[in-house]
């Protein structure tokens, strides 16, 4: 039995792909998509920029640089310098400018944030927004090496296995001492979390036939959407904590791996696809038993396609093959052009208006006062647009 024969759309109509085994793996796809979100926009309340200025002077420093006790109400702390204004009409001098010697002092609790953990200010200014450059190159790179493993290993070796080294990185990247290994980690959760989100979305489209593909897949969306709004609950239930938390948090959901370790099946369009047939027949007898279907009558449907191909595919053979060799290879590879010119029309402006999406979600401080309000009313708008491409998208 070759893979090309099988029809995978029937096996998976015949099982009742509204029964519970495929509710079940739906819900267990689902549940722990939160942890995309965030991993992605926690930045958001991890790297805020807190009110600052320079400490104030001790006693010796005061000293150091001729500047008397009297003279201290002529001492400006700013955010990056301390300015020492002469008031003597009497002497003649000049007003001084001073670097922030004894580091900042913060409005908030230094552990809030990590641009106050690691002084992330005036000299160091755009350290913190760099952690986020370096997770999106991850991602970068997540999305270009993901596939490829998807296609070698499979989607749930690769979902179970990101999600499980997400909890290690995040680990890492809670009790990280110094900055450049806290940024390290973010590159590689990037990567991570890529391959988890793509190796999720793959099982999801897989787990239905076609006619269903896209409304499943647009509410998978949706519950997405709704976990980056619950980013903005989860960020103002966690505000009293310091910042480790929230990477304590995403460690604590990527534990998650071990329900789709035992639990989660794999794609049967994968395992059919690669040859893997026994396996792919197992998940399929287990998914007739929990559906209460016949397996029999299920698993014929291969059968029955497979010997209706090779019946049909003796007459002429030779002559049709003589004949039509050279029309068959332009007609794939028009096929091939066709598909790969729509494949970029379609991925272009989804790129496009991704970057542009994220990009606004992660300037919400900028936006508004209050950062816990801004982000998930903007989040809220994915949930309309979800659904209307859910419900207007064509196959």
């Amino acid at each position: 039995m070759k893979p090309s024969q099988i029809d995978v759309d029937g096996i998976m109509t015949s099982l009742g792909d509204s029964k519970y085994f495929h509710t079940t793996q739906y819900i267990m796809l689902c549940a722990p998509i939160l942890l995309v979100s965030t991993n992605t926009f926690f930045y958001v309340y991890f790297a805020t920029t807190p009110e600052y200025r320079c400490n104030n002077l001790t006693e010796f420093q005061l000293s150091k640089y001729n500047i008397s006790i009297n003279e201290e109400d002529n001492l400006i702390y700013d955010k990056c310098s301390i300015d020492i204004i002469n008031t003597n009409g009497e002497v003649t001098g000049e007003n001084r400018t001073l670097d922030c010697l004894n580091s900042y002092y913060y409005t908030t609790p230094v552990d809030k944030s990590i641009v106050s953990q690691w002084d992330l200010v005036c000299n160091n200014e755009g350290l913190a927004e760099s952690t986020q450059i370096f997770y999106i190159v991850g991602q970068m790179i997540g999305g270009l090496t993901a596939p490829y493993l998807i296609e070698r290993f499979g989607r749930k070796h690769v979902r179970v296995s990101s999600s499980a080294l997400l909890l290690i990185f995040n680990l890492f990247g809670a009790f990280s001492p110094f900055y450049l290994l806290f940024a390290v980690m973010r590159f590689f959760i990037g990567i991570l979390r890529e391959a988890f989100l793509l190796s999720s979305t793959t099982l999801v489209c897989e787990l239905y036939p076609k006619e269903k593909r896209i409304i499943m897949t647009g509410l998978f969306m949706n519950v997405w959407s709704v976990g980056n709004c619950l980013v903005g609950v989860i960020g103002y239930m966690l505000k009293d904590y310091s910042w480790n938390m929230l990477f304590l948090f995403n460690a604590a959901l990527s534990g998650y791996f071990i329900v789709d370790f035992f639990f989660l099946q794999e794609s049967v369009r994968w395992l059919i696809a690669t040859s893997k047939i026994n396996t792919a027949e197992k998940i399929v007898k287990k998914a007739a038993k929990q559906n209460k279907v016949d397996f029999d009558t299920v698993w014929h449907i291969a059968l029955k396609d497979t010997s209706t191909q090779q019946a049909s595919s003796p007459v002429n053979e030779t002559n049709l093959d003589g004949r039509n060799c050279e029309s068959n290879v332009e007609a794939k590879v028009k096929a091939v052009v066709d598909h790969s010119q729509l494949e970029v029309e379609k991925e272009a402006p989804l790129a496009v208006d991704m970057t542009s999406a994220n990009g606004i979600m992660l300037m919400s401080e900028a936006l508004g006062e209050s950062v816990y309000i801004v982000y998930p009313s903007m989040c809220s708008l994915e949930i309309f647009t979800n659904s209307l491409y859910a419900f207007s998208a064509k196959r």
